[in-house]
């Protein structure tokens, strides 16, 4: 197992980890319980925690696939500034919920507030580990790009053509390589006039 494969593996943890200690900390309004809670804002903590390991393979495994045929550096450069901000993201909605299990015990009075930050920053996570991940999942996945670049006009902003017509970067979330996409129409009409 390579560095590349770990991170493809690590980050699933942290999105999953923070999605379900958000589900049990809504649990936790509807139905209190401190138990749950607990077991919630500790889950949230080691979620916010993960990010490190994937934050490091992903850094490492950028020199792994910078070069490779068909990865766009534009895709890579933006899923690698959104990673920079969901870790951050993360490890505060972490940090808040140490914060909160700490006052649960020492201060329970102010649970109540730190449990509303925590949830906040927690949300915010989720929205900023998922779009990281979206970016990342687009670098070898054309049909994941292709969702945000379903019409592929010269590739939107930052798409790249190679010598073959093959599609690199662009749209709104980019594309790793797309043949043909964005160059149908052209090849379609040369096509045709060929028959006349």
């Amino acid at each position: 197992m390579n560095v590349a494969q770990l991170h493809l593996i690590l980050n699933h943890f942290p999105i999953v980890g923070f999605i379900a200690s958000f589900g049990l900390l809504l649990y936790t309004l509807w139905r209190p319980s401190r138990e749950v809670r607990t077991v919630a804002l500790a889950g949230m903590v080691i979620s916010g925690l993960l990010v490190l390991p994937v934050l490091i393979t992903g850094n490492a495994s950028e020199e792994m696939v910078e070069h490779l045929p068909g990865v766009s550096e534009g895709l890579i450069g933006r899923h690698e500034n959104a990673a920079d901000i969901a870790s951050a993201v993360a490890l505060i909605a972490g940090g808040l919920a140490l914060m909160t299990l700490i006052l649960q015990r020492w201060a329970p009075r102010f649970v109540k507030e730190g449990l509303a930050a925590t949830m906040v920053v927690g949300l915010v996570a989720i929205v900023t580990i998922g779009w990281t991940a979206h970016l990342g999942g687009a670098i070898r996945h054309p049909e994941i790009a292709l969702a945000w670049n379903a019409g592929g006009e010269q590739g939107g902003e930052g798409g790249e053509r190679s010598e073959g017509g093959e599609l690199r970067g662009g749209g709104m979330g980019g594309t790793s390589l797309l043949p043909g996409l964005g160059g149908r129409s052209e090849s379609r009409e040369g096509h045709d006039r060929d028959d006349d």
